[in-house]
């Protein structure tokens, strides 16, 4: 394995093990609420800013990685797309969390 795949192996274990921590951190709040049948100290303004924020992330995620043109325009100025499967699946999940 050379130089440059390891550092795509490495890279691909950090993206993946960043999605599972991340959504995993929602899950807590979930369960509290699910668990005491209330959502008392659950401000509704930041789910609200939550939701707005993660489905502009995906967005954004999505059209770097699934539209050609966008991403042929991205790679002309930079050279390189650094967004990955794994940043859109975690987007996806946070907008349904």
């Amino acid at each position: 394995m050379g130089r440059p795949e390891a550092v795509a192996v490495v890279s691909s274990v950090l993206g993946w093990s960043y999605f599972a921590a991340w959504s995993l951190s929602f899950y807590p709040q979930i369960w509290l609420n699910y668990t005491r049948r209330s959502v008392i100290g659950l401000s509704f303004d930041y789910q609200l800013y939550n939701l707005l924020g993660y489905t502009c992330y995906s967005i954004y995620t999505c059209c770097l990685s699934f539209n050609r043109p966008i991403r042929h325009e991205y790679d002309h100025v930079f050279s390189s797309n650094l967004v990955t499967i794994q940043d859109c699946v975690f987007a996806l999940h946070a907008v349904l969390a």
